[in-house]
């Protein structure tokens, strides 16, 4: 548990070492920052890698696996606008590699009550399902048809 909150203590400090101001050098690279997020995010602190992935993206800002992290983490820290457009960004830029992230996308629509929209996303997902290459393709296929019942049941629940 020490080692935890040392590791935690660390990263923070870090942070706060290469922030700053935009007139002053920056001493750690996009490698070492990256480095730093994916070690903070093991470790259950996804707030310091939000940023620390924000930072890394400041200076490379069209490295999509860095931006799956942090909708990944924005997810965890249940801030379902920006994972909802990171998730859609992901999807336009790379169908094919991402196309997971059009099912994300649909489940952060739900997550603002917009059931309508996030119906239309899951019925879009269907064809996403057919890809070969899709990963935890059963898991997915089980939960989409959750998510489209879901979709409609949230509104009538939700009036009554």
């Amino acid at each position: 548990m020490n080692a935890i909150k040392i590791g935690i203590l660390s990263i923070s400090f870090l942070i706060v070492s290469i922030g700053g101001t935009a007139q002053e050098k920056q001493y750690a690279s996009p490698g070492h920052i990256r480095k730093m997020a994916r070690t903070a995010e093991s470790l259950g602190d996804v707030y310091t890698a939000i940023d620390l992935y924000k930072t890394f993206l400041t200076a490379k800002p069209d490295n999509l696996k860095v931006s799956f992290r942090l909708a990944e983490c924005y997810r965890q820290a249940r801030d379902y606008e920006n994972a909802m457009s990171l998730y859609k960004k992901l999807y336009d830029a790379n169908p094919k590699k991402y196309g997971a992230t059009l099912f994300y996308y649909g489940q952060m629509l739900m997550q603002q009550g917009k059931y309508a929209d996030a119906k239309k996303v899951f019925v879009k997902f269907k064809k996403v399902l057919r890809t070969p290459t899709l990963k935890n393709k059963r898991y997915l296929k089980k939960m989409y048809k959750v998510m489209l019942k879901a979709c409609d049941l949230a509104p009538v629940l939700k009036d009554s």
